[in-house]
C-alpha cells in the first residue's frame, strides 16, 4: 500500500499502526521517510513482516522478552538470483539437449536452472543463471547489478560454450533479498538451537497483536509456511 510501519502502539481497547511513505525505490540510493505519518487503528493487528524488518519498528509497550529475543536473534540468510534472457533455447538442441532441470557447479554461480516450458511463439527463454545462498550469495551482493550479470554470463559460457554469447539477448536482472529493504534477508534459516529456543515465541500473541509469516511456521522460506501461518492467525483472531 506504499506505506512502511514505523510504530505500533496497543492499549486495552485497540491497536494503532503509524506509517510513513518513502522516497525512491529499492534500486535507488534514496529511501528517506516522507512525513507526516499516517495512522491506522483497529481492534487487533496481524503483523506479517519479517522479524528482520520488525527490528526497525518501535513497539509500545514492549513485547515480552521471549518475543523480543526472537525478533533480535533469529537468523535471516542471504539468497541472490541472476536471470539471463536468450534468443534461442540452445540447451534443448543437439543430441545432448535437455528440457528443464538444473546444473550445480563449483563456479560462483553455484546453481543454474533451465526453464521447463517455452513461452508461446518465442524461440528463446529466460535462464536462472545463478541461484546462491548464504556466504555464496553475500559475495554476489557485493557486486553491482551489471557485474552480477557479467559474471553469471561468464559462468554459463564455461558450462555451455560459445553459443551462450551468441544467443544472449542482452537482458539480465538480479534479485538480492539481503539488499531488499522490505525483506532484509531471504528467509529465516534456523541456526543450531534456535528452533528450540526461539521459534516457539515467534507465534505467541502479544495482547491484541498476532503474528504470521513464513518465519512463524515450521516450513520457513516456503510459501506453504506462510499459508499455514495465515490459517493459524485467522483461527486465533476470529474467536476474539
Amino acid at each position: 500500500m506504499g506505506r512502511r510501519m514505523t510504530r505500533l502502539v496497543q492499549s486495552d481497547h485497540g491497536v494503532r499502526i503509524e506509517t510513513t511513505a518513502e522516497s525512491g525505490t529499492e534500486e535507488s540510493c534514496d529511501g528517506a521517510p516522507i512525513h507526516p505519518t499516517e495512522s491506522f487503528e483497529g481492534n487487533y493487528a496481524i503483523v506479517t513482516i519479517p522479524f528482520s524488518a520488525l527490528r526497525f519498528c518501535t513497539v509500545e509497550p514492549l513485547m515480552s522478552y521471549p518475543k523480543r529475543r526472537a525478533v533480535n536473534e533469529l537468523h535471516y540468510d542471504s539468497a541472490t538470483k541472476v536471470l539471463l534472457e536468450f534468443k534461442t533455447r540452445f540447451w534443448e538442441q543437439g543430441k545432448n539437449g535437455f528440457t528443464g532441470g538444473g546444473c550445480t557447479s563449483d563456479s560462483p554461480s553455484r546453481k543454474t536452472y533451465l526453464p521447463s516450458h517455452a513461452p508461446a511463439g518465442s524461440p528463446g527463454g529466460v535462464v536462472l543463471a545463478s541461484y546462491s545462498w548464504s556466504d555464496d550469495a553475500m559475495r554476489w551482493d557485493s557486486l553491482t547489478e551489471g557485474e552480477r550479470v557479467a559474471f553469471a554470463l561468464d559462468d554459463m559460457e564455461r558450462l555451455f560454450g560459445p553459443v551462450v554469447r551468441s544467443s544472449y539477448a542482452g537482458v539480465g536482472v538480479s534479485q538480492s533479498w539481503a539488499r531488499a529493504r522490505y525483506a532484509l534477508g531471504e528467509a529465516v534459516i534456523f541456526t543450531p538451537g534456535q528452533l528450540h529456543e526461539l521459534h516457539p515465541a515467534t507465534r505467541t500473541v502479544e495482547g491484541r497483536v498476532h503474528f504470521a509469516g513464513e518465519h512463524t511456521s515450521l516450513k520457513p522460506a516456503w510459501i506453504e509456511g506462510a499459508l499455514e501461518s495465515a490459517v493459524r492467525a485467522f483461527l486465533e483472531v476470529h474467536p476474539r
